[in-house]
């Protein structure tokens, strides 16, 4: 599922742009505008993550192997490297559509 870039965004996409200091100062390195991205693909990988920890909350505890702090740690840890990884090849397309709406064009 991709997002439609299209669709307005129910908050002004000139205060993002005014707070993210994204417009205003020159940037010919690009440091900024990588910055943004970087913030923008956390901020997915986040959202990601709060999703496979959902899912696995929903499943009843019990079966094959017995559930304990180190094994909630390692689950923990689990779903915030899958949610890394998913992020960086695309995701669900979020960081994709906030770039095309907050970065310099």
């Amino acid at each position: 599922m991709r997002l439609d870039p299209t669709i307005p965004l129910p908050f002004s996409e000139a205060t993002v742009r005014a707070r993210l200091l994204v417009r205003d100062i020159p940037d010919p390195d690009g440091i900024e505008a990588e910055r943004l991205k970087a913030a923008i693909q956390d901020f997915e990988s986040l959202l990601i993550e709060q999703m496979l920890k959902q899912m696995r909350n929903s499943i009843p505890d019990g079966g094959l192997f017995s559930v304990n702090r180190g094994r909630e740690i390692f689950n923990e840890m689990l779903d915030g490297e899958y949610a890394r990884l998913m992020s960086s090849r695309g995701g669900f397309g979020l960081a994709e559509f906030m770039l095309s709406r907050m970065g310099p064009k």
